[in-house]
Protein backbone atom coordinates (compact mmCIF):
# COMPACT_ATOMS: atom_id res chain seq x y z
CA UNK A 1 0.00 0.00 0.00
CA UNK A 2 0.97 3.55 -0.98
CA UNK A 3 1.54 6.02 1.54
CA UNK A 4 -0.75 8.84 1.35
CA UNK A 5 1.14 11.21 3.07
CA UNK A 6 4.65 9.49 2.58
CA UNK A 7 7.23 12.94 3.21
CA UNK A 8 7.50 16.78 4.80
CA UNK A 9 5.86 18.41 1.48
CA UNK A 10 2.57 16.23 1.62
CA UNK A 11 1.91 17.02 4.77
CA UNK A 12 2.69 20.64 4.38
CA UNK A 13 0.05 20.42 0.96
CA UNK A 14 -2.50 19.09 3.34
CA UNK A 15 -1.62 21.77 6.28
CA UNK A 16 -2.27 24.50 3.58
CA UNK A 17 -5.22 22.64 2.09
CA UNK A 18 -6.86 23.16 5.52
CA UNK A 19 -6.13 26.60 6.02
CA UNK A 20 -4.18 25.72 9.47
CA UNK A 21 -1.29 27.38 10.63
CA UNK A 22 1.80 26.14 10.74
CA UNK A 23 5.90 26.25 10.47
CA UNK A 24 7.66 24.05 9.16
CA UNK A 25 11.84 24.29 10.07
CA UNK A 26 14.30 22.47 8.02
CA UNK A 27 17.68 20.74 10.09
CA UNK A 28 19.86 17.62 10.63
CA UNK A 29 18.09 14.59 11.55
CA UNK A 30 16.85 14.31 15.43
CA UNK A 31 16.23 10.81 15.81
CA UNK A 32 16.16 11.13 19.60
CA UNK A 33 14.84 13.59 21.79
CA UNK A 34 18.43 14.97 23.70
CA UNK A 35 19.88 16.22 20.20
CA UNK A 36 16.46 17.90 19.43
CA UNK A 37 16.25 19.54 23.13
CA UNK A 38 19.72 21.06 22.26
CA UNK A 39 19.09 21.96 18.86
CA UNK A 40 15.67 24.19 19.50
CA UNK A 41 17.74 25.69 22.75
CA UNK A 42 19.82 26.98 20.57
CA UNK A 43 17.76 27.75 17.55
CA UNK A 44 14.11 28.75 18.72
CA UNK A 45 11.67 28.63 16.40
CA UNK A 46 9.52 32.06 15.46
CA UNK A 47 6.81 30.62 17.37
CA UNK A 48 4.16 31.50 19.55
CA UNK A 49 5.26 30.55 23.22
CA UNK A 50 4.94 28.66 25.59
CA UNK A 51 6.16 26.15 22.66
CA UNK A 52 7.54 22.48 23.38
CA UNK A 53 9.31 19.45 21.16
CA UNK A 54 7.16 16.56 21.48
CA UNK A 55 7.84 12.90 21.47
CA UNK A 56 6.03 10.00 19.67
CA UNK A 57 5.78 6.63 20.62
CA UNK A 58 4.51 3.31 18.50
CA UNK A 59 3.89 0.70 21.53
CA UNK A 60 2.03 -2.81 20.94
CA UNK A 61 0.30 -4.44 24.01
CA UNK A 62 1.24 -8.13 24.13
CA UNK A 63 -2.71 -8.93 24.60
CA UNK A 64 -3.44 -7.41 21.84
CA UNK A 65 -3.78 -3.85 20.10
CA UNK A 66 -1.33 -0.72 19.16
CA UNK A 67 -0.93 2.45 20.24
CA UNK A 68 0.44 6.29 19.02
CA UNK A 69 1.43 8.34 21.66
CA UNK A 70 2.22 11.82 20.93
CA UNK A 71 3.55 13.57 24.31
CA UNK A 72 5.71 16.49 25.47
CA UNK A 73 9.46 15.39 25.99
CA UNK A 74 9.43 15.39 29.47
CA UNK A 75 6.16 13.85 30.29
CA UNK A 76 6.56 10.04 31.82
CA UNK A 77 6.04 7.49 29.80
CA UNK A 78 7.54 4.44 31.11
CA UNK A 79 5.75 0.89 30.46
CA UNK A 80 5.13 0.54 34.31
CA UNK A 81 2.96 4.36 33.85
CA UNK A 82 1.28 3.37 30.68
CA UNK A 83 -0.09 0.26 32.03
CA UNK A 84 -1.65 1.72 34.47
CA UNK A 85 -3.53 4.09 32.10
CA UNK A 86 -4.02 2.20 29.47
CA UNK A 87 -5.49 -0.72 32.37
CA UNK A 88 -3.25 -3.18 30.98
CA UNK A 89 -1.49 -6.97 32.29
CA UNK A 90 1.81 -5.91 34.34
CA UNK A 91 4.56 -6.12 31.82
CA UNK A 92 2.25 -6.12 28.94
CA UNK A 93 3.01 -2.69 27.25
CA UNK A 94 6.22 -2.73 24.66
CA UNK A 95 7.62 -1.10 21.78
CA UNK A 96 6.30 -2.28 18.84
CA UNK A 97 7.87 -3.89 16.42
CA UNK A 98 10.09 -2.19 13.93
CA UNK A 99 8.74 -3.90 10.80
CA UNK A 100 5.42 -2.66 11.39
CA UNK A 101 6.38 0.79 11.31
CA UNK A 102 6.92 1.05 7.45
CA UNK A 103 3.83 -1.37 7.26
CA UNK A 104 1.38 1.15 9.45
CA UNK A 105 3.03 4.38 9.68
CA UNK A 106 5.09 4.25 6.18
CA UNK A 107 8.10 5.61 8.51
CA UNK A 108 11.57 4.27 10.11
CA UNK A 109 12.38 4.21 13.46
CA UNK A 110 13.77 8.08 14.50
CA UNK A 111 10.69 9.23 12.69
CA UNK A 112 7.26 8.20 14.45
CA UNK A 113 4.84 10.86 14.21
CA UNK A 114 1.13 11.95 14.68
CA UNK A 115 0.96 12.93 11.18
CA UNK A 116 2.04 8.88 10.22
CA UNK A 117 -1.55 8.11 11.42
CA UNK A 118 -3.13 9.38 8.31
CA UNK A 119 -1.19 6.51 6.25
CA UNK A 120 -3.37 3.63 8.48
CA UNK A 121 -5.71 1.39 6.18
CA UNK A 122 -9.27 1.04 7.37
CA UNK A 123 -7.55 -2.37 9.25
CA UNK A 124 -5.32 -0.49 10.92
CA UNK A 125 -7.27 2.37 12.63
CA UNK A 126 -9.09 -0.35 14.24
CA UNK A 127 -5.92 -1.63 15.74
CA UNK A 128 -4.21 1.45 17.26
CA UNK A 129 -5.48 3.84 19.67
CA UNK A 130 -3.94 7.60 19.65
CA UNK A 131 -3.10 9.34 22.75
CA UNK A 132 -2.16 13.31 22.80
CA UNK A 133 -0.93 14.66 26.24
CA UNK A 134 -3.46 16.53 28.01
CA UNK A 135 -0.32 18.64 29.11
CA UNK A 136 0.12 19.53 25.08
CA UNK A 137 -3.33 20.92 25.22
CA UNK A 138 -3.32 22.62 28.48
CA UNK A 139 0.10 24.22 28.47
CA UNK A 140 1.57 24.80 25.95
CA UNK A 141 0.59 27.30 22.52
CA UNK A 142 2.88 25.72 20.13
CA UNK A 143 3.97 22.15 19.97
CA UNK A 144 6.44 20.46 17.29
CA UNK A 145 6.43 17.38 15.46
CA UNK A 146 8.05 15.72 12.76
CA UNK A 147 6.47 15.79 9.19
CA UNK A 148 6.53 12.58 7.86
CA UNK A 149 10.83 12.71 8.31
CA UNK A 150 13.10 14.09 11.53
CA UNK A 151 15.04 16.10 9.29
CA UNK A 152 12.02 18.55 10.20
CA UNK A 153 9.89 19.73 12.32
CA UNK A 154 5.85 21.46 12.06
CA UNK A 155 5.23 23.58 14.49
CA UNK A 156 1.42 23.39 15.26
CA UNK A 157 -1.07 24.36 17.33
CA UNK A 158 -2.45 21.45 19.67
CA UNK A 159 -5.48 21.90 19.27
CA UNK A 160 -5.20 22.29 15.18
CA UNK A 161 -3.48 18.76 15.71
CA UNK A 162 -6.48 17.43 17.74
CA UNK A 163 -9.15 19.17 14.72
CA UNK A 164 -6.96 17.80 11.80
CA UNK A 165 -7.09 14.11 13.09
CA UNK A 166 -10.80 14.20 14.05
CA UNK A 167 -11.75 15.53 10.66
CA UNK A 168 -10.09 12.10 9.21
CA UNK A 169 -11.68 10.32 11.44
CA UNK A 170 -9.62 9.09 14.42
CA UNK A 171 -10.56 9.60 17.92
CA UNK A 172 -8.16 11.74 19.60
CA UNK A 173 -8.02 10.39 23.42
CA UNK A 174 -6.38 13.70 25.87
CA UNK A 175 -4.67 11.52 27.98
CA UNK A 176 -3.69 12.84 31.83
CA UNK A 177 -0.48 11.29 32.06
CA UNK A 178 0.37 12.84 35.56
CA UNK A 179 -2.61 10.55 37.34
CA UNK A 180 -0.64 7.76 37.25
CA UNK A 181 2.54 9.96 39.11
CA UNK A 182 -0.15 10.85 41.61
CA UNK A 183 -1.45 7.84 42.61
CA UNK A 184 2.11 6.11 42.95
CA UNK A 185 3.47 9.02 45.17
CA UNK A 186 -0.30 7.67 47.22
CA UNK A 187 1.00 4.46 46.97
CA UNK A 188 4.53 5.43 47.94
CA UNK A 189 3.20 7.31 51.00
CA UNK A 190 1.07 3.58 51.84
CA UNK A 191 3.82 1.61 51.44
CA UNK A 192 5.41 3.73 53.98
CA UNK A 193 2.98 3.50 56.55
CA UNK A 194 2.66 0.08 56.01
CA UNK A 195 6.32 -0.14 56.68
CA UNK A 196 5.93 2.04 59.95
CA UNK A 197 3.29 0.13 60.88
CA UNK A 198 5.34 -3.42 60.51
CA UNK A 199 8.12 -1.83 62.42
CA UNK A 200 6.53 -1.17 65.10
CA UNK A 201 4.47 -4.38 65.55
CA UNK A 202 7.53 -6.21 65.20
CA UNK A 203 9.49 -4.16 68.17
CA UNK A 204 5.59 -4.84 70.45
CA UNK A 205 5.74 -8.81 69.18
CA UNK A 206 9.79 -8.72 70.60
CA UNK A 207 8.45 -7.14 73.98
CA UNK A 208 5.76 -9.46 73.97
CA UNK A 209 8.20 -12.45 73.86
CA UNK A 210 10.98 -10.86 76.21
CA UNK A 211 8.16 -10.54 78.80
CA UNK A 212 7.46 -14.32 78.14
CA UNK A 213 10.98 -15.45 78.33
CA UNK A 214 11.70 -13.42 81.70
CA UNK A 215 8.39 -14.98 82.99
CA UNK A 216 9.87 -18.39 81.90
CA UNK A 217 13.10 -17.33 83.49
CA UNK A 218 10.98 -16.44 86.28
CA UNK A 219 9.19 -19.81 86.75
CA UNK A 220 12.41 -21.75 86.81
CA UNK A 221 13.58 -19.11 89.34
CA UNK A 222 11.16 -20.13 91.59
CA UNK A 223 11.05 -23.57 90.85
CA UNK A 224 14.25 -24.01 91.86
CA UNK A 225 14.05 -21.64 94.84
CA UNK A 226 11.51 -23.89 95.75
CA UNK A 227 12.95 -26.90 95.60
CA UNK A 228 16.25 -25.66 97.24
CA UNK A 229 13.52 -24.26 100.14
CA UNK A 230 12.10 -28.22 100.64
CA UNK A 231 16.13 -29.58 100.65
CA UNK A 232 17.00 -27.30 103.72
CA UNK A 233 13.95 -28.30 105.52
CA UNK A 234 14.53 -31.83 105.13
CA UNK A 235 16.20 -33.36 108.64
CA UNK A 236 19.55 -34.84 107.97
CA UNK A 237 19.46 -38.79 108.48
CA UNK A 238 20.84 -39.57 111.66
CA UNK A 239 23.59 -42.70 111.54
CA UNK A 240 23.29 -44.82 114.10
CA UNK A 241 26.59 -46.42 115.82
CA UNK A 242 28.18 -49.48 114.17
CA UNK A 243 29.10 -52.64 116.26
CA UNK A 244 31.41 -55.43 114.85
CA UNK A 245 30.79 -58.87 115.90
CA UNK A 246 33.89 -60.65 114.14
CA UNK A 247 31.82 -61.82 110.94
CA UNK A 248 29.70 -58.49 110.02
CA UNK A 249 29.11 -54.69 111.13
CA UNK A 250 25.98 -54.14 112.67
CA UNK A 251 24.12 -51.46 114.43
CA UNK A 252 23.12 -51.52 117.72
CA UNK A 253 19.84 -51.33 117.20
CA UNK A 254 20.26 -54.40 115.24
CA UNK A 255 22.10 -56.07 117.77
CA UNK A 256 20.29 -55.74 120.33
CA UNK A 257 16.81 -56.82 118.60
CA UNK A 258 19.11 -60.25 117.35
CA UNK A 259 19.98 -60.78 121.48
CA UNK A 260 16.00 -60.45 122.27
CA UNK A 261 15.24 -63.11 119.61
CA UNK A 262 17.60 -65.33 121.09
CA UNK A 263 16.73 -65.16 124.55
CA UNK A 264 12.81 -66.02 123.37
CA UNK A 265 14.17 -68.92 121.33
CA UNK A 266 16.17 -69.88 124.96
CA UNK A 267 13.22 -69.88 126.84
CA UNK A 268 10.86 -71.64 124.37
CA UNK A 269 13.70 -74.73 124.57
CA UNK A 270 13.14 -74.67 128.12
CA UNK A 271 9.65 -75.31 128.68
CA UNK A 272 9.71 -77.79 125.86
CA UNK A 273 12.31 -80.14 127.46
CA UNK A 274 9.91 -79.71 131.17
CA UNK A 275 7.12 -81.24 128.96
CA UNK A 276 9.15 -84.24 128.40
CA UNK A 277 10.14 -84.88 131.35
Amino acid sequence: MTAKYPDRDSIAKLLADENIPNLITDHEPLLTIPPAIEYFTKNPPAVEAPYIYCKNLFLKNKQGGLYLITAAHDTKTDYKTLCKIFKAKKDSIREADKEKLPLYLHVEPGHVNSFSLLNLSDEQRKEVQFHLDKNLVDKYKTIGIPPMNSSSTCWIKPDDLKKLLEKNGFTVNVTDFTEVKLEDKKEEKDDKKKDKKDKKDEKKDEKKDEKKDEKKDDKKKDKKDDKDKKNEEQPEPVLEPLKFDGYCIRTIEEDNQNEETDDKNAKGKDKKAVKKK
